[in-house]
């Protein structure tokens, strides 16, 4: 986990790509198992753009951790994965699995906004997105994109997009 956190923090400050998935990798051959590793390589591979990498981690940490500390963690970046690969229905899904175990969880209304706008319903993505800024209120989507781009890839964009269509400020 040290070995994976140091190459995130890495990653956060010279964006390469090739040493952070170096590390996802390494750190799944050690522990390719445990609820948590899976967990945080989904979260790894989701901020660098690897959304499909980031998804499968996600679904085994939720079949691994059922009732774990990162379940509910695992259920939010599943949803984001979700959304960023086009799969609204299956991200919503997952968001309401994920509200029944947790109301304060901010992704959990991020992903419900932007899954809701890009199916054209704007008026309950105004809904969430009301929510979620009850939990996050200084969140603007410049200093979102200014920590985290989900690696500039089609997927953070569609992710962001979503949000803007929403009235995200």
């Amino acid at each position: 986990m040290l070995t994976l956190a140091i190459a995130v923090a890495t990653y956060a400050q010279e964006k390469k790509v090739i040493p952070l998935k170096e590390a996802i990798a390494q750190t799944l051959r050690l522990a390719p198992f445990d609820a948590r590793v899976l967990s945080f390589c989904g979260w790894a591979n989701l901020w660098s753009g690897q959304t499909q990498d980031a998804y499968d981690c996600f679904h085994k940490s939720l079949e691994f951790g059922r009732l774990g500390p990162f379940y509910v963690a695992s259920l939010g970046g599943a949803a984001s994965a979700s959304l960023q690969l086009g799969k609204d229905e299956k991200a919503l899904a997952l968001v309401d699995k994920g509200l029944a175990l947790s109301d304060l969880y901010p992704t959990f209304y991020m992903v419900r906004t932007a899954a809701l706008a890009h199916l054209g319903r704007l008026d309950e993505a105004r809904i969430a997105l009301e929510e979620y800024r009850k939990l996050e209120p200084e969140r603007t989507l410049a200093n979102w994109a200014a920590t985290n781009n989900y690696g500039g890839s089609e997927g953070g964009k569609r992710y962001f997009e979503g949000m803007k269509m929403a009235g995200m400020p």
